[in-house]
């Protein structure tokens, strides 16, 4: 098969060689809603991991991958279930060498084009069986999208604040074991995952501590971000806190993470971001995680510009048509 284009997951735009992009992979929803009616973006596919950034390279992969963080991460918990036996590689178990970000990537996308069973399975678990694919979204669309869903997106801030807060509350429940000689109920009783009430912590648990709280606006935000960061729906809960979360709070645990200057913090924190609104895109424009779709050749550039053209005007109208009837 030769080279070709790739459809943008959440604009429907094509995507060329040379086009920057955010790499989704993602895997079978286990409890999909329906074969017959969409309601969400993830009843066919969920997200298991944060995007990657990188190139298309019009072979249904992503090259010159950003190498954050995240990226990181998302090589090191595939390599580490590759050595633990629960990846499959086409049919047969995959002893290669460890792979990268982009060298992963390689395998799950090449795979999808393959007609056959292969490519890079899970075994074990509850994924036991099932295959990893890719999505891709236009880094443009996605960026210009994201300013006018959060023109006055505050949520760095808010979340740089919650990080000071539990850093406190950490500080001095550390203190207060270790005079104690008590068990450490820290990493369950505080903030087991993202979205828990962590603004409430468990006053029961210390006894005659006095735990910092939150009030006014400063809780109204932290809570608020807290509700944004609810990712039950919009991706696989349990790989996201093992790849992400537990990162974080194992760095503070063991006091390598101490402010919100630290780069893995921003690294983290921004790629949750930046997620969360992507997914909330996805939902308001109705869209679906797909495997990687192909696109129209080059020579129907001009019939596909055109059409989304008319899209375009087709939406201005019912706008006015709608304001003008008083919606709001």
């Amino acid at each position: 098969m030769g080279c070709f284009n790739v459809t943008c997951n959440l604009s429907g735009l094509p995507i060329y060689r040379e086009d920057e992009v955010l790499a989704v992979v993602c895997l079978p929803n286990q409890r999909p809603r329906s074969d017959v009616s969409i309601c969400y973006s993830t009843d066919l596919k969920v997200p298991a991991f944060l995007p990657l950034y990188g190139k298309y390279d019009s072979y249904g992969c992503v090259e010159k991958v950003q190498k954050d963080l995240p990226a990181t991460l998302f090589g090191q918990l595939l390599n580490n279930r590759l050595k633990q036996g629960q990846l499959q590689y086409a049919d047969t178990d995959y002893s290669g060498t460890e792979c990268d970000a982009e060298q992963w990537l390689g395998l799950i996308s090449n795979a999808s084009f393959v007609v056959s069973h292969s490519g890079v399975v899970w075994k074990g678990e509850k994924f036991s069986g099932k295959r990893l694919s890719v999505a891709f979204v236009l880094r443009e669309a996605y960026e210009k999208y994201a300013k006018i869903a959060y023109p006055d997106n505050k949520f760095k801030e808010i979340a740089d604040n919650w990080l000071s807060w539990y850093l406190k509350v950490h500080q001095i429940v550390s203190k207060w074991e270790k005079e104690n000689n008590h068990r450490k109920f820290l990493s369950r009783s505080l903030l087991q995952e993202w979205g828990t009430q962590a603004t409430r912590p468990n006053q029961d648990l210390y006894p005659g501590l006095d735990l910092p709280d939150m009030e006014g606006e400063e809780y109204e935000n932290v809570s608020s971000f807290q509700q944004f960061l609810k990712y039950d729906r919009c991706c696989d809960k349990s790989l996201f806190n093992e790849t992400y979360f537990n990162f974080i709070k194992h760095n503070i645990e063991h006091g390598d993470l101490k402010d919100t200057q630290d780069e893995r913090w921003i690294s983290i924190r921004d790629g949750i971001i930046n997620f969360m609104i992507l997914s909330y895109m996805m939902d308001v424009l109705h869209r679906v995680w797909l495997p990687t779709v192909t696109a129209s050749q080059d020579r129907n550039f001009r019939l596909e510009s055109s059409i989304q053209s008319v899209n375009a005007s087709i939406a201005r109208s019912r706008l006015k048509n709608w304001i003008n009837e008083g919606g709001e």
